[in-house]
């Protein structure tokens, strides 16, 4: 049965009837760079050569600059509630930033964070660490070199801002921003140089701390709240608002406490990374003071930082017997 919500002849990675079975009515995922929609900046790319040899590039650029202007959000006409899902590639490597935005930060003078490269302390962080420095090219990171690379990340953030507010701006201007929530997060951060690391795949918090950012359709005075969250709190919270029951067994806990002024949401987060190549996987702990890494095979710790003495992270206690009670008491916690 065809699916008149979807435009004809862009499924081409087959992904939409996959993404529909999740609940979605309507799917429209862009295949490639947002640059492609725009001719005039020459940017041309061996996809966008095979798009024109099959007469594609047009109708192509046209989906492209058609998701730019919000056209299911500006033509909704549902009395019903709607639960729409932008989620944005981007910032992401290759790092090329729109060239507006790169022209804005060409320029700029951005600190880059604590250079010193991580503490190999026993075998499994030995391989882990080899596994890292291999993926960032660790020994290209000049000051230079991660300069430009985040000249370039910064434009990529600036547009995504750029394009959360046209989206905040079609709602308003629409009569539904006091009747809709805003919910702003993303999977993982970049370590854009920080201990010579480039990506992700490690817990350090340039890596694991990411925005949440929550606007209540009431309007309320802007704050920064401090607390332990993890991503599934965020999807819990949308469930709560909307007055669906949580997935049974879930650890995820609604959020609407604590925007409200509540206590605490979480005394630790977790997260936990598999390396098939040798044969380990890392799990971390982290409360607001300690931050703990074990090897979850072995048990083997290989990673404990006191985040208020030493919020870089450069000094790693993992195999300092003072720290031993603590190491050990959030290993039998956590």
């Amino acid at each position: 049965m065809k699916d008149k919500s979807t435009p004809e002849g862009f499924d081409l990675r087959g992904y939409n009837s996959f993404v529909r079975s999740f609940g979605f009515d309507y799917v429209l995922e862009e295949f490639d760079r947002y640059m492609h929609a725009y001719p005039k900046f020459n940017l041309i790319t061996p996809y966008t050569e095979h798009l024109k040899a099959k007469g594609l590039l047009e109708p192509y650029q046209e989906q492209i600059r058609s998701i730019w202007r919000l056209t299911w959000l500006s033509s909704y006409d549902d009395d019903k509630p709607f639960f729409l899902m932008v989620s944005f590639v981007a910032p992401h490597v290759p790092l090329m930033a729109d060239p507006l935005w790169a022209e804005y930060y060409q320029n700029a003078e951005i600190a880059r964070g604590p250079r010193e490269s991580p503490e190999k302390t026993n075998e499994i962080m030995n391989q882990y660490l080899d596994v890292l420095f291999n993926h960032s090219n660790s020994p290209l990171l000049t000051d230079e070199y991660v300069l430009n690379g985040a000249r370039q990340y910064y434009g990529m953030v600036s547009l995504i801002d750029q394009q959360i507010g046209n989206i905040i701006r079609v709602v308003e201007e629409r009569g539904l921003g006091d009747n809709t929530w805003f919910f702003y997060s993303s999977d993982h951060g970049e370590m854009l140089g920080d201990h010579n690391l480039m990506a992700k795949m490690n817990f350090y918090k340039s890596s694991v701390l990411v925005p949440a950012i929550i606007r209540p359709p009431e309007r309320m005075t802007p704050k920064v709240v401090d607390g332990i969250i993890e991503s599934i709190d965020l999807t819990r919270t949308i469930l709560d608002v909307a007055g669906a029951d949580p997935t049974e067994g879930s650890q995820a806990r609604s959020l609407l406490p604590f925007i409200n002024g509540g206590g605490k949401v979480r005394e630790a987060a977790f997260s936990a990374i598999e390396f098939q190549q040798f044969n380990a996987y890392l799990v971390m702990a982290a409360t607001e003071r300690y931050r703990l890494t074990i090897e979850r095979g072995t048990g083997a710790p290989c990673e404990l930082f006191d985040l208020k003495e030493d919020p870089d992270e450069l000094n790693n206690l993992v195999n300092d017997q003072t720290y031993k009670g603590i190491r050990d008491d959030i290993i039998k916690d956590y």
